[in-house]
């Protein structure tokens, strides 16, 4: 999760604010992202990217 946390700062407002306020548990956070827009998604795609490792 401490990549996640640096990246955090460089996406979306609205993406940074589903992270704030979503709580940890078993030491991750499962984030329920609506993907409204192309800024949102490309956030996304660097997070998922993040959890698979590239």
């Amino acid at each position: 999760m401490r990549e996640a946390e640096l990246l955090i700062p460089l996406c979306s407002d609205y993406v940074q604010t589903v992270f704030k306020n979503t709580k940890v548990g078993n030491g991750q956070k499962w984030l329920m992202i609506e993907g409204r827009d192309r800024e949102i998604l490309q956030d996304v795609f660097s997070l998922l990217q993040l959890r698979i490792g590239k």
